[in-house]
């Protein structure tokens, strides 16, 4: 699951969910990452709705997944028909997945302040 996602994309898209549930290990959980974007650009994810440091493909996805975790049946075909715009067939399903493990994860390890950890491979 998520391996057509950009580890970035993957890593943004988690972090967003993680902190829309008020999961407080989720900032811990990315400023450590290898990939670098925690530290230049989770201020920006953090304010919410403002994705100006992302492309549109990134701004799209993590619009999408705002949308699903605050209203998980709230998606329209519009908001369907735009991600279809920046991400393949296999990228949506995979950003459905990532997004249904985030919230997922969330209510389990944020009552239990257990922090996730994501295997080095390529995501």
């Amino acid at each position: 699951m998520g391996r057509s996602l950009d580890r970035k994309l993957y890593e943004a898209v988690y972090l967003r969910v993680s902190l829309i549930n008020g999961c407080i290990t989720a900032r811990s959980t990315y400023s450590g990452s290898e990939t670098g974007w925690a530290d230049a650009r989770a201020d920006e994810t953090l304010k919410e709705g403002h994705y100006a440091g992302f492309d549109a493909s990134e701004q799209a996805a993590l619009r999408y997944a705002e949308k699903l975790t605050r209203t998980p049946d709230g998606a329209s075909d519009t908001d369907f028909a735009d991600l279809k715009k920046h991400l393949s067939d296999e990228q949506i399903v995979d950003l459905h997945m990532l997004i249904g493990l985030a919230n997922l994860t969330n209510r389990v390890t944020g009552p239990l302040a257990l922090e996730v950890e994501f295997p080095e491979e390529q995501i």
